[in-house]
């Protein structure tokens, strides 16, 4: 299977290398031509750079990383990571096959100063497809969009139980997100914690779910953009969800105070506010009581919110020793385990201070709370997420296998070749999920007994949630496919793909020398478009086929698209 890997996407050389961090230089200049291959715009390209020229140490990180690699066997068996995994993954894995005893450290130093500082988030090299992970976040609103968040609401056919077991289980979401949920508000009876999906209302005294809200359906889902932010505010009974854009949320995000005067001066309210009354729940899906837009009301929510996160949210692995401890390696272990990225801090006894965090524990969380006093205590969260709820939930969001369907019988060939080996790579992934090919084709022609398809080939692995496809991670590999006709159809004889870094353009003169005209279409201004075309055609071509009646896509962190 390895050689056959290897034979499809041009990777001869038997060992792949390409994790290791690059710095100085050259390692700018790789960071520079993804970007410039990921289409962000001018301002997000700055802003990228900003962040990652803030928040790295490039020096230090190639050091710790060839610490890590020292002692490991990062080859074919640990660069074949899941689709979409961050450079945490890379560190824990890597740890785990050594032995190593600090992989917190590892986790926290590398990951948390780099991974999230790049605004395109993981780029990993996998088979010779440039995966672009989705556990990250967005410097704005993206190209993918269908303005679905300016609505009030949308239906989103998710079930109670798919709900719950989407915000509830970390085993579901794993493939997407890197922290446990972030703890949106506690105090002695009650609990509010969630993600993008939806949110967990907790009851503590009893010990249940008291309820629950979707985020998607009152289009609240900005979790992990930089300049649009959803923001969670509970007062007495009453608990309210707003969106706002600007920039204050950098500050918000890192525990530091952001007044009133700052919140007005930076940010602006985006969509609707939703009020939700937490006096009366039976344990399931809440409706709205109250909705709107008045300037005046996020006026006052915006500065109530700003001093409140101000006041409660402090980063995690600075404000709780126990993360850095041994026992809490022991705790969580080395797998797809985590904790909140922010510590929701607490005042117990007069004027002494808690931490708290959620940690996931294989399928289930756990409220972490380390009283200032050092003293560490772990509540088992009793979700009433059972074997049988997951078995309801994994049948309802279970997606067939894709197969092409169009009319091009050689880009059919391919597509089905890039989803099986897609599948084959990533097939211990109990995710339910498809992998869909969205090539954007730029030229065919016959050279002897051969047809060869110049492109770039897309390829996104996606999850069910309700009537939306969530895109879990995306690959590229821009690419000559060498096609022979066959009775029935066509097969690959051999893949011509582009090469990293500064072989990147290179290869692709090499392998479209011939066609001068196929070669300027690689280096397009509108492939960006195209992509996005590309990819919502590939998803309502593959859902209608399997008449799963989806009628929205989804990029992490970004506006929903609905299929047209």
């Amino acid at each position: 299977m390895e050689d056959k890997r290897r034979e499809m996407t041009g990777d001869t050389a038997g060992k792949d290398n390409r994790l290791e961090m690059a710095e100085g230089p050259a390692g700018d200049e790789m960071i520079g031509e993804f970007l410039e291959r990921l289409g962000p715009s001018d301002q997000q390209k700055e802003d990228m750079w900003r962040r990652i020229e803030a928040a790295a140490d490039p020096a230090g990180e190639a050091a710790e990383l060839r610490e890590v690699k020292a002692g490991a066997d990062l080859s074919d068996k640990v660069t074949v990571l899941r689709a979409g995994k961050s450079e945490a993954d890379i560190a824990r894995k890597a740890a785990k096959v050594r032995g190593m005893k600090n992989a917190a450290r590892v986790r926290r130093n590398i990951i948390l100063r780099r991974a999230f500082a790049v605004a395109a988030s993981l780029l990993l090299i996998i088979g010779g497809v440039t995966w672009v992970g989705n556990k990250g976040g967005a410097d704005d609103v993206p190209a993918l969009t269908g303005n679905v968040y300016a609505a009030e609401s949308r239906v989103t056919d998710m079930s109670v139980e798919e709900l719950l077991v989407s915000v509830g289980d970390p085993a579901a979401v794993s493939s997407i997100y890197v922290y446990a949920p972030k703890v949106y508000y506690l105090d002695d009876q009650r609990l509010v914690f969630g993600n993008a999906t939806g949110l967990i209302i907790y009851d503590l005294k009893n010990d249940c779910v008291a309820g629950l809200i979707d985020m998607q359906a009152i289009c609240s889902g900005y979790f992990n953009s930089d300049t649009i932010r959803t923001h969670v505010l509970v007062e007495g009974d009453t608990l309210t969800v707003y969106n706002t854009r600007g920039l204050s949320e950098e500050l918000t995000d890192y525990g530091e105070s952001t007044d009133a005067e700052t919140v007005q001066n930076s940010d602006e309210p985006f969509g609707y506010y939703h009020t939700f009354d937490l006096s009366k729940p039976d344990g399931g899906l809440l409706t709205a009581s109250g909705a709107g837009k008045e300037k005046a009301v996020f006026a006052e929510l915006m500065e109530k919110g700003a001093a409140f996160e101000g006041e409660v949210y402090a980063d995690a692995w600075d404000n709780i020793a126990f993360l850095q401890s041994s026992e809490m390696e022991e705790l969580i272990g080395l797998d797809d385990n985590s904790y909140s990225e922010l510590a929701y801090m607490t005042g117990a006894n007069g004027n002494v201070k808690a931490g708290n965090v959620l940690i996931s524990r294989g399928s289930g969380y756990e409220l972490l709370t380390e009283q200032e006093s050092g003293a560490v205590t772990a509540k088992k969260l009793n979700l009433g997420i059972t074997d049988s709820v997951r078995e309801t939930v994994k049948k309802q969001t279970a997606l067939p296998a894709y197969r092409y369907t169009g009319d091009e019988a050689a880009v059919g060939a391919i597509c089905n070749a890039l989803a099986a080996d897609q599948d084959s790579l990533y097939g211990d992934e109990n995710d339910g999920g498809v992998n869909i090919p969205a090539p954007i084709i730029y030229g065919m022609e016959k050279s002897g007994d051969e047809l060869l398809v110049f492109g770039n080939f897309w390829v996104e692995r996606y999850i069910r949630q309700g009537n939306t496809l969530v895109s879990t991670s995306g690959g590229e590999m821009p690419a000559c496919y060498h096609l022979r006709e066959t009775a029935d159809g066509y097969e690959i004889a051999s893949v011509d793909a582009a090469g990293d870094g500064e072989m990147y353009t290179a290869s692709i003169e090499e392998f479209t020398r011939d066609y001068p005209q196929i070669t300027k279409k690689f280096f397009s201004e509108d492939n960006s478009k195209a992509r996005d075309r590309e990819k919502v055609a590939a998803v309502k071509a593959y859902s209608d086929a399997s008449d799963l009646g989806i009628k929205y896509i989804k990029d992490f962190g970004w506006d929903p698209v609905e299929l047209k």
